[in-house]
């Protein structure tokens, strides 16, 4: 894109990336670094003064904070396409190496650095504070290289826990599924579902997912994990922001859940880790009482309730589709009872 075009897209009323500041009114973002700023931005601003006289420094910062207060780069809907290269791709920026074309250089390099600016669609995509993107179509098919390596380490996680239900239902409790009331088709479904990318989340978005299931998934001390996470769901431990601590005496075992997995399989804490897991197991006794008791009374309401029986004496059950219901309402007339013959009625019975 020529310079003229690039100045008519400066004047339309799109979207701008506007001046920011690490220091307000006194270091403004460049995304350039000292020295690059002493070697591109004299050919931009028409200063070219001695950097090492303490005044011509000053005046060419003075300059250049006028510059990037007032910048403003307007980005029209299509984008708008900037020259970046250097004289040399071959060699790094240098007095003896400028850009090809140094404002286009500047903007790029502001954008970068700029909080609403993400370095490549993937970044920005995650960051709804981010309005705009550098379009680097090596940086975007790196990204989806990136989530499809990342998707066949889950998927080969994956593989071995459907033959260990047992480990799979820990991974999903620590993903932070409710596993209670799941079969194991409906784990291997959940669980070979978090090994994917999601085709409608952003791909910040997936990576974060998969990269959570591999952690977890590839945790040797998984059951460790596991425990402690069980153990806070029943109160006997308890979280605290990020710290693990024993509910009853409030003594801390970590603070983080690694640290806390380590403070499990300290020898030095054997006594209290086995007082822990006896009341754990304890509770979990009693849950499954519980849970038989409720079962039991369950059935016993089923043998009271009445059947509905044929004349046979046999069980029949009553299948609709409500869609189809609908349609043979639709469809078939009522007809006028008649005393010659009984009215045909449409069922669905299954005996």
């Amino acid at each position: 894109m020529h310079d003229q075009q690039v100045q008519d897209y400066f004047g339309m009323g799109f979207q701008a990336i506007g001046s920011s500041w690490k220091v307000w009114g006194i270091i403004p973002v460049t995304g350039l670094t000292e020295k690059e700023q002493q070697i591109v931005l004299p050919t931009v601003l028409g200063y070219y003064g001695n950097m090492t006289d303490s005044r011509d420094l000053a005046e060419f910062r003075k300059l250049l904070n006028k510059f990037y207060t007032d910048i403003n780069t307007k980005v029209p809907g299509e984008g708008i396409r900037l020259n970046c290269s250097l004289a040399d791709t071959d060699k790094p920026l240098s007095s003896d190496n400028l850009p090809v074309n140094p404002r286009h250089y500047i903007i790029w390099k502001h954008a970068l650095a700029h909080p609403q600016c993400g370095a490549n669609y993937m970044e920005a995509d995650g960051n709804p504070l981010m309005k705009f993107y550098i379009d680097d179509q090596e940086s975007i098919v790196n990204a989806a290289a990136e989530l499809n390596t990342k998707e066949d380490e889950a998927l080969a996680l994956y593989a071995p826990l459907m033959k260990d239900f047992d480990r799979m239902e820990m991974v999903l409790v620590l993903m932070g599924v409710d596993t209670v009331d799941m079969d194991e088709l409906e784990m291997a479904i959940k669980t070979k579902g978090m090994a994917r990318s999601d085709d409608s989340k952003s791909n910040a978005v997936n990576l974060q997912r998969l990269n959570r299931f591999i952690e977890v998934g590839s945790n040797k001390d998984l059951q460790v994990a596991y425990q402690i996470s069980e153990m806070v769901r029943v109160g006997l431990l308890d979280k605290v922001g990020m710290s693990v601590v024993i509910k009853e005496s409030g003594q801390l075992i970590g603070r983080n859940e690694r640290e806390a997995v380590l403070w499990m399989g300290n020898p030095a804490n054997s006594q209290t880790v086995n007082v822990l897991k006896a009341g754990f197991s304890e509770l979990a006794k009693s849950k499954r009482r519980d849970d038989d008791q409720v079962a039991i009374a369950e059935k016993r309401n089923a043998q009271d309730a009445p059947s509905a029986l044929n004349d046979n004496g046999s069980e029949s059950v009553l299948i609709e589709n409500k869609e189809d219901i609908k349609a043979a309402e639709q469809e078939v007339p009522v007809e006028e009872e008649s005393t010659d013959k009984p009215k045909d009625i449409p069922k669905a019975t299954y005996e």
